[in-house]
């Protein structure tokens, strides 16, 4: 009789993790601008629109900037730093 095997894969890999400092917190949210950046991923535009409502109604925002990208790309270099520059706390989620 002949022995019969079966090979299983696992389709995964190690993951490398970077440690990196955490950004510095504002002291409160009254008052600043928040930022949203949305990768267009389905149900990334929900998650973010309940967020925002319920921050909203918490903390009163100078102003909301919303701003999306492209979900298979990096975020462009001129989103990124319109949304250093204008914004004090940014958004950023993923769907599916």
């Amino acid at each position: 009789m002949t022995e019969k095997r079966i090979e299983l894969m696992v389709p995964v890999s190690q993951a490398n993790v970077e440690e990196s400092a955490m950004a510095d917190r504002p002291a409160g949210m009254d008052g600043k601008v928040l930022g949203v950046l949305c990768n267009r991923k389905h149900n990334a535009d929900i998650l973010l629109s309940g967020l925002v409502e319920r921050l909203s109604g918490r903390y009163d925002f100078s102003e909301t900037v919303y701003r999306e990208k492209q979900a298979a790309s990096p975020t462009p270099e001129n989103t990124l730093n319109e949304l250093k520059e204008k914004c004090d706390i940014v958004l950023n989620a993923i769907g599916d």
